[in-house]
């Protein structure tokens, strides 16, 4: 079973003013040419150009977190942006160019949660990057064995910055705030639909099968685990079916939120009858939920991104289906600051998004 949901409302919901912040540079997309590069920036691309012909990927990722923690006090805004950019490709290919252990992911996990720390200088394509290192050194590799803490929280901090960043073209004030048909959806949010669609399918299924392996060697009705970065949260717990009849699982909003209520998941109390060759399986839940996500054009994000997923203890998701009782989901959503009749509106017109079910 996978889910990945988020509460939009409309555009016409709220009709409140808009807040855009400029971001001082150029359109997601777009690369103003650098008539005279810093010092820095050309030794900085010179040497990651030289780590890469000679297949260095060790080499890379050291060299990546050495300029990006130079870089924030060092380059312009222009060029941290497409330095920012140049990190993260190098990290991409890199990946092609070493044995993808668990140890070098998580090498490369920590490389990638420092360059993706300055969200102020990524752009859509270093979004879009960082997906492509999720889905490489995850999901087309089978790491059999434990991921520890570190390795899971550097992943998670390189997921919430990208999350961070993809919705930092716009400032919106979630209690007071509503964007008005006319506006382009790239000069809003930095992904169009496809590109958003395609970044939330890395991250909702590279996320599962890291966390999972948190708790890889868990023991079945033990305590859940939780992972956690400025804008994204995950909880993950191992259990026997059967013991998730009736059980109640609650997501709390990231570390930086400012809706206080948790995401909450129900499953049934049918849910082993329905399921009668499995009800002694042990299987592994993964929730996460980031502060922010992809929005469509027309459609505004009014909740957190919550995603859920069952599997198999150590094995595949679950395909969970024909249930006679659903599986509930309850999401919170931004209404402070809305007036009576707003929030009437919001409820009639507001509906609950899956993507990469």
């Amino acid at each position: 079973m996978r889910a990945l949901c988020v509460v939009l409302a409309a555009t016409d919901v709220v009709t409140s003013k808009l807040i855009v912040r400029s971001s001082g540079t150029f359109l997601s997309g777009q690369h103003r040419l650098l008539t005279t590069p810093s010092l820095f920036y050309a030794q900085a691309t010179k040497k990651l150009s030289e780590a890469q012909r000679l297949s260095r990927a060790d080499q890379v990722n050291q060299l990546a977190v050495a300029i990006a923690v130079k870089s924030t006090t060092t380059v312009t805004v222009d060029e941290g942006t497409l330095l920012m950019g140049d990190l993260m490709s190098s990290l991409v290919a890199g990946t092609s160019k070493a044995i993808r252990t668990l140890s070098f992911a998580c090498e490369v996990f920590g490389a990638a949660a420092l360059v993706m720390d300055a969200t102020e200088l990524i752009n859509d394509i270093t979004v879009l990057k960082s997906g492509n290192v999720l889905r490489r050194l995850v999901l087309e590799v089978s790491h059999q064995q434990l991921v520890d803490s570190a390795c899971a929280s550097n992943a998670a901090t390189m997921i919430s910055s990208a999350m961070q960043a993809q919705s930092g073209l716009s400032d919106i004030l979630w209690a007071n705030s509503s964007l008005v048909p006319e506006l382009d959806n790239r000069s809003v949010h930095m992904l169009d639909l496809k590109e958003g669609i395609a970044f939330l399918q890395s991250i909702e299924h590279g996320s599962t099968e890291i966390m999972t392996r948190v708790i890889w060697n868990a023991v079945a009705g033990g305590p859940e685990r939780t992972v956690l970065a400025d804008a994204s949260r995950h909880t993950m717990a191992r259990a026997k079916l059967v013991d998730l009849t009736n059980r109640t699982i609650r997501q709390a909003s990231p570390l930086y939120d400012s809706i206080l209520q948790p995401a909450v998941v129900t499953f049934p109390t049918n849910i082993a009858v329905d399921l009668p060759m499995m009800a002694n399986m042990e299987v592994d839940v993964h929730l996460q939920g980031h502060s922010h996500a992809p929005a469509a054009k027309g459609l505004w994000i009014r909740s957190h991104l919550f995603g859920a997923t069952l599997s198999l203890r150590r094995g595949s998701v679950l395909d969970i289906k024909n249930l006679s009782s659903p599986i509930q989901v309850h999401l919170p959503v931004h209404t402070y600051c809305m007036s009576a009749q707003e929030q009437m509106l919001f409820a009639q017109q507001a509906r609950c998004v899956f993507l990469g079910a």
